[in-house]
């Protein structure tokens, strides 16, 4: 594109927006993550009725968006809200997919987390339903530690809960059941 401004000429390159998650590979993760998040949202509607608030501004960031990057942030065993924030601003594509290119700052992390605690604890439970109902959980519960969740699989393995989540969406994704 040729730019001319006072009777200089100006070569000037065309930029051009690529839609994020275009150049993920179709069996990565997110896209799972992102389809279980809508699949929660459409057999759960009321969990997600402060979206569609009258009163006030509208809001900038919506549950499913926040919920789907809480997800994936326990699949990658991000934690922190300050973690999340910088994963955020170094704009991996996978999170801009997840977050329809919207950065939320630590404080609006932080605050979702402090607010949806129920919706967060909702979708996990969920999630493990939807495991045992695949039947790659058998639902007996081998211990509970503070931080890590067993559960013994089918085939007697002990896996922490971010190796189930990961179980559970490479099956979704490689049987196509969403």
């Amino acid at each position: 594109m040729t730019l001319v401004y006072d009777n200089k000429t100006y070569e000037q390159s065309i930029f051009t927006y690529v839609f994020s998650g275009k150049n993920l590979n179709n069996d990565n993760i997110v896209f799972t993550v992102k389809k279980l998040v809508s699949n929660f949202k459409r057999d759960f509607p009321l969990l997600f009725e402060s979206d569609f608030k009258s009163q006030g501004r509208p809001k900038e960031y919506y549950l499913d968006e926040l919920l789907g990057f809480v997800v994936y942030s326990v699949y990658n065993n991000r934690f922190s809200c300050r973690k999340l924030s910088d994963w955020i601003n170094n704009n991996d594509e996978s999170v801009n997919y997840i977050l329809n290119d919207k950065k939320p700052k630590k404080s609006t992390i932080h605050k979702f987390l402090q607010e949806n605690t129920l919706l967060v604890n909702a979708f996990f439970h969920y999630t493990i339903i939807s495991g045992i109902n695949l039947g790659l959980i058998d639902g007996e519960c081998i211990a509970v530690d503070g931080t890590i969740l067993l559960y013994k699989l089918n085939k007697l393995l002990k896996m922490d809960f971010a190796s189930i989540l990961y179980k559970i969406f490479s099956t979704f994704n490689s049987q196509k059941l969403i």
